[in-house]
């Protein structure tokens, strides 16, 4: 069976899974909740790739919106009213779901900079709960790009803010 194949049922079903597994859920507990064969599960990299262009950039619905499509949709109802309500206005692709977003060059410049300002914010009020994400992302290629984008060397802010996580620690 392909992905051209696949009912919008099972389509929606294994898009909620894959979502929900880059989100960074466990196999494991995706198996107890969803059921998948190991033919579903072979699948899961065929499903339509999502794109970026010139024009506009395709964000996928996360994980928990896929899956409350995928209830909607075993109840009968291929979207409940609200979700239907809040999608109706957008450029949305029902086999990818995903919403097409127009990014202008200015959007890209503001969302990079404010970007590290609230890595910085959250590195700064010192709350475990941000500390291990601002650490990833302050290791990512994603990070580098935001703080060259907003006039700033990479490598020099990633140090000062490490920097402030470690004094934080230490306290």
């Amino acid at each position: 069976m392909t992905t051209t194949q696949l009912t919008r049922l099972e389509q929606l079903r294994l898009t909620t899974i894959r979502r929900k597994l880059d989100e960074g859920k466990s196999l494991r507990h995706l198996k107890r909740t969803y059921n998948p064969t190991k033919e579903e599960l072979a699948l899961l990299d065929q499903l339509p790739k999502l794109s970026v262009t010139r024009e506009y950039i395709e964000h996928p619905l996360d994980g928990d919106v896929c899956h409350s499509l995928l209830q909607a949709h075993e109840d009968g109802q291929l979207f409940s009213d609200k979700a239907e309500a809040n999608l109706r206005g957008s450029d949305f692709d029902e086999d990818k779901l995903a919403v097409k977003l127009r990014w202008t060059d200015e959007d890209v410049l503001s969302f990079a900079d404010r970007l590290v300002g609230f890595v910085a914010e959250r590195i700064k009020e010192g709350s475990p709960l941000f500390q291990e994400s601002c650490a990833e992302l302050l290791s990512s290629s994603f990070f580098d790009d935001c703080c060259t984008l907003a006039g700033l060397d990479a490598d020099r802010y990633r140090e000062s803010l490490s920097f402030k996580m470690k004094q934080l620690n230490k306290h």
